[in-house]
């Protein structure tokens, strides 16, 4: 079928029906100067084989280098990284990104049955299988980045498909809905909007959303919000965007549910490196568990990586795109380089302080949650390691997951503190306070957080008795805050 065909929407012979945005909508797209590819997908009411839909996708950075290869959302499509990219090639490494079937500019199935979860992941595999099989591209080295529903695809395409193909994984802000708890009110909000409004005004949505304003993000010029509704020029274009949502199941029995169960089992003996990219005004409790907290504590790969909160809205490569290309380009030096770490502490406390000690009032293990408690006294209070030979270390990362439960009524008093001792003086190396709202400050009550420090040794002295020690310094009303684990970290040349 030709491209004048697919524009009027003609089916063809026993196939779905087909849109093709046409080309003049992506002229002068602000920041999207990338030469386009395509490659062939099959339609699902045809033979196997049939290749009839055309999916984009475009490559850039340096041929041969290690490959992150970004898969978007939903409303967003590959224009939500065209500001990521030139960041992470100039650091060296390649960028591989694809539009999913029905949106950017990748054919459009114009039946909103016609798009299933199963459907998107089987159109998604066989992309990445003829991209893999390429050896003009010579995909070698490949990290996985996933935003929003790039995440459940992703980690989907990886337990179903290539469960030892990548060398690592990055969670954009997403979950991995198992359909334990229901649709949160947010996503139902979600679901009824686009069912109601035609058409779905993406660029809006990206640009002048709720989050992006409580962060103080400036909305996007017009010409990047119209970017984001390019590829859409009617709301007949907009069939996927109206699917996703309804893909996300509502009970444990449904067959996403289970699918999507299996990939959480697959990442739960996941050890390659896992990152979570997150926005700090995201509600961690508003579906239980904290999702984030979940995949920190969960995944073997997680643990000790960075996991950083900025301060964006949901679309964060849009919102900050600078501070999402530093991590995702520290992620890639510490698998590539390599910049390998060795742990050399950790310990959940289920079985008591050890290896830490308790040198003031108002710290205990707390054998209910299996946490050390520090107290908000009001004086200082500290968890203690013992002694470490750091002599050899050239760069060095504490981690641990903390809960707060102290008075509701903020207090800038209320402060976490890491320190080292460097042999002659308790040294800071960083410093945590407590914000009124998600968002504000570096944690607040009621969900647990994550606390990641890293220096090297140009910054602090590292020795053979280094100690390490949390520091509590509270404003004195009732409360404590639970340590649920204590991760040390260490990379020698």
């Amino acid at each position: 079928m030709d491209a004048a065909a697919l524009d009027a929407g003609q089916s063809g012979e026993g196939g779905i029906e087909l849109l093709r945005t046409p080309e003049d909508r992506f002229e002068d797209l602000p920041d999207y100067d990338f030469q386009p590819r395509y490659v062939f997908v099959d339609d699902p009411e045809g033979p196997p084989g049939n290749r009839r839909i055309r999916v984009h996708h475009a490559v850039s950075g340096p041929p041969g280098a290690p490959t992150l290869l970004m898969m978007h959302g939903n409303p967003s499509w590959s224009f939500l990284f065209r500001k990521l990219v030139p960041e992470i090639n100039a650091a060296g490494y390649r960028t591989l990104f694809f539009d999913y079937v029905g949106h950017g500019r990748s054919d459009k199935p114009i039946q909103e049955e016609d798009y299933t979860y199963d459907r998107h992941l089987e159109w998604i595999r066989q992309v990445f299988a003829q991209l893999d099989a390429d050896p003009e591209l010579g995909l070698d080295r490949v990290v996985l980045f996933g935003h929003d529903y790039g995440h459940p695809l992703g980690a989907r395409l990886q337990a179903e498909h290539y469960p030892d193909r990548f060398d690592g994984f990055i969670n954009g802000n997403a979950g991995l809905n198992r359909g334990r708890y229901g649709l949160s009110s947010r996503h139902e909000q979600w679901r009824a909007f686009v069912r109601a409004v035609e058409p779905v005004p993406i660029g809006a949505i990206v640009c002048r959303n709720e989050a992006r304003r409580e962060q103080g993000v400036l909305p996007c010029p017009p010409a990047v919000e119209a970017g984001y509704d390019a590829p859409y020029p009617s709301a007949n274009y907009q069939a996927s965007i109206r699917a996703f949502p309804e893909m996300v199941p509502e009970d444990t029995s449904s067959p996403e549910a289970r699918a999507n169960q299996r990939a959480w089992d697959y990442l739960q003996t996941y050890e390659r490196p896992y990152l979570v990219i997150w926005e700090s005004s995201d509600k961690p409790d508003f579906l239980p568990p904290n999702r984030r907290d979940e995949y920190i504590s969960s995944i073997p790969g997680a643990y000790g990586l960075r996991h950083p909160q900025f301060r964006t809205g949901h679309y964060s490569p849009e919102d900050g795109p600078r501070q999402v290309a530093e991590v995702i380009i520290e992620f890639l030096d510490d698998i590539y380089e390599p910049r390998t770490f060795e742990q050399r502490i950790f310990t959940d406390f289920t079985s008591g302080l050890r290896p830490f000690s308790c040198s003031e009032e108002g710290c205990r293990h707390d054998d209910r949650t299996k946490a050390i408690a520090l107290s908000d006294s009001g004086s200082a209070v500290l968890g203690e390691t013992t002694s470490l030979d750091l002599s050899g270390a050239v760069e060095l990362k504490v981690v641990f997951r903390f809960r707060p439960e102290l008075d509701p009524d903020p207090d800038p008093k209320d402060q976490l503190f890491v320190e080292l001792w460097s042999g002659e003086a308790w040294v800071r190396l960083g410093a945590f306070r407590r914000g009124a709202e998600r968002g504000e400050g570096d944690f607040s009550n009621h969900s647990t957080d994550y606390a990641y420090v890293r220096v090297g040794r140009d910054e602090v002295d590292f020795g053979s008795g280094t100690k390490v020690r949390i520091h509590f310094q509270g404003s004195g009303a009732p409360g404590e805050i639970l340590i649920r684990d204590f991760g040390i970290f260490a990379r020698t040349p």
